[in-house]
């Protein structure tokens, strides 16, 4: 069963995408040097540990990791994650 996102593995998983050592919260993952490449990533990694679709537009036009964060755990999603 996938695990609970939580921001720090975003973070990591975010910085995994693009291809850098790090990344910060506040980063856009755009600045931070993401793609739509890195995007189609982050949403293939977040779907295979969370079972969450993201749509990398979504990724991309993110002010920050901490907006795409809050679009994952955000009250009201229909999907279920454990």
């Amino acid at each position: 069963m996938p695990e609970r996102p939580d921001l720090q593995s975003l973070v990591e998983l975010c910085a995994q995408a693009i291809g850098v050592k790090t990344v910060a919260q506040d980063d856009s993952f755009v600045d931070a040097g993401g793609d739509s490449v890195a995007a189609a990533r982050l949403a293939v990694l977040a779907d295979e540990r969370w079972g969450i679709e993201l749509d990398i537009f979504t990724i991309i036009a993110a002010d920050s990791v901490l907006d795409i964060y809050d679009g994952l755990v955000a009250p009201g999603r229909t999907e279920q994650v454990s």
